[in-house]
């Protein structure tokens, strides 16, 4: 899926991609673990494999287990918790990611009412 969504790694400062030792787009390799950010033909797309408070060593197992599924343009997929969302959110501590708590603690009051 990733070859044929011209996927090439991004982010990787004044390294070539060639000079990478893993290839996000081989499954073997994506499977060993690791973060990625790429473009698409589609756009941006980051895969994170070892993520701030998540305890496990892959976080997909942890993530998987309370996901919500969906098939969004005909694409299996899933997508963390909001309570993992969120857990992930404050241990990264970036302004953006104190800034998306907020939208979205203001987007449950607002489904609230």
């Amino acid at each position: 899926m990733l070859v044929r969504a011209d996927a090439r790694q991004l982010g990787l400062g004044d390294f070539d991609e060639r000079e990478s030792p893993l290839d996000p787009r081989r499954p073997q390799e994506l499977a060993e673990g690791g973060n990625f950010r790429l473009v698409t033909t589609e756009g941006v797309l980051d895969i994170m494999q070892w993520i701030p408070g998540i305890p496990d060593e892959h976080a997909y197992r942890a993530l998987a287990a309370d996901a919500v599924e969906s098939t969004p343009f005909g694409v299996p997929l899933k997508v963390c918790s909001l309570e993992h969302l969120r857990v992930m959110k404050r241990a990264a501590g970036r302004r953006q990611d104190e800034q998306d708590l907020a939208d979205l603690a203001e987007a449950q009051r607002g489904s609230d009412r």
